[in-house]
């Protein structure tokens, strides 16, 4: 796997674990509003259209077909949608992911965006990371700027260092980098890039073997162990906390799937195995149809996030069973269901640690949370005699 696949790859996970955060929303029982659910001063807003014009907001969760956000945040949004328009300011960081990704107001924090066309045309104050066949960067970036396209235009200033990679780059009038402009691809050893933009000596150009993507400025000896132990705990906070929010907005919703789970492992493992091979099959049968393969995006994200879930409902079953093992009770308080959250994120870092047997369990258990998904949502029958 070359360096800027694996630049790609990691946005992919990026946005997929954007897809669970905005999947949350859309949970049955989870709603408490018609917009959506509301928790302290977040939302999670999910539809057709979705339009946030207000300044009530902390971190704005949305996800939909178009997703414009015109408001004020005093923190960060996670956006994703077939069309996503950012007009309203950003107190934090935006991440954002869509066919057509546009913003047009001021980050005072990082934005990491990703889409087919993604159009910076907003200042950004800290870093710009972005993916995408089209990316133009057209407003002032207060740090650096990391950008993998098919074709990238840049009319703004760079504070900082910038890394292109990409079959074409276009630098407009008000084109500037104040850092190292690192130049990655087939084509760039013959790019002419104007003195306005960068001069020679800051200029450096590599192949594409050498593109290192978000990983640009990684370690490359072998971890120390404190190293590996951060890395662990930062695996089991990211799982847990995700989990917890997941118990914390539909606990009734996680304790029927836990129940019908636990009724019929066997089956929920099979059905899990099933929906997800469905799911990843759909994509195949979508291309041989020829029109169909527009629709393929929806059955990838479809099958990422069932995925994701049923790997978060895995893990906390797990954790509510590791609770109860060592004397707790059934979880039925918000902390009863973020420690249980914990036990279980604590107790899957350590399974998928195990040498040959680690991640085949770890597969089992997303597979089951997936059918107990399945089971509780939509409640299919076997063998099922009609009259």
């Amino acid at each position: 796997m070359t360096r800027m696949t694996r630049f790609l790859v990691a946005q992919v996970l990026r946005v997929s674990a954007l897809a669970v955060f905005l999947g949350l929303g859309t949970l049955p029982l989870a709603a408490q509003e018609k917009d959506g659910f509301r928790f302290s001063d977040d939302a999670w807003l999910s539809g057709r259209s979705i339009v946030y014009a207000g300044d009530d907001l902390d971190d704005l969760f949305a996800m939909g077909d178009r997703v414009t956000d015109s408001g004020s945040l005093s923190g960060s949004a996670y956006l994703m949608a077939r069309n996503v328009s950012v007009t309203g300011t950003i107190a934090v960081n935006l991440y954002a992911a869509g066919n057509n990704v546009e913003l047009r107001a001021p980050v005072a924090g990082d934005a990491f965006l990703m889409g087919s066309d993604v159009t910076v045309a907003g200042p950004v104050n800290g870093d710009v990371r972005a993916g995408g066949s089209y990316v133009e960067i057209a407003a002032p970036v207060g740090e650096s700027a990391l950008i993998g396209a098919d074709s990238i235009y840049l009319n703004g200033a760079i504070t900082g260092d910038a890394g292109f990679a990409a079959n074409e780059i276009e630098f407009g009038p008000d084109a500037r980098v104040d850092g190292v402009l690192h130049l990655y691809g087939s084509a760039v050893e013959a790019l002419d890039v104007p003195e306005s933009v960068a001069p020679a000596e800051r200029i450096q150009r590599h192949t594409d073997s050498e593109w290192g993507g978000l990983m640009a400025d990684g370690p490359t000896t072998r971890p120390s162990i404190g190293a590996r132990l951060l890395n662990l705990l930062q695996s089991v906070a990211i799982i847990g906390v995700l989990t917890s929010i997941l118990a914390a907005i539909a606990p009734d919703f996680m304790a029927a799937i836990r129940a019908r789970a636990l009724e019929s492992p066997v089956r929920a493992a099979w059905l899990g195995f099933l929906t997800l091979s469905a799911a990843i099959g759909s994509v195949v049968i979508l291309a041989l149809t020829g029109f169909g393969m527009i629709l393929i995006p929806v059955s990838l994200v479809v099958t990422v996030v069932i995925g994701l879930l049923g790997f978060l409902i895995g893990t906390y079953v797990l954790g509510v069973g590791v609770a109860r093992w060592i004397g707790r009770d059934w979880p039925d308080s918000l902390g009863d269901r973020i420690i249980a959250a914990f036990i279980g994120a604590l107790s899957i870092v350590v399974l998928g640690l195990m040498p040959l047997v680690g991640w085949l369990a770890t597969l089992v258990l997303a597979l089951w949370g997936a059918g107990g998904l399945i089971v509780r949502w939509v409640s299919p029958g076997f063998y099922t005699e009609v009259r």
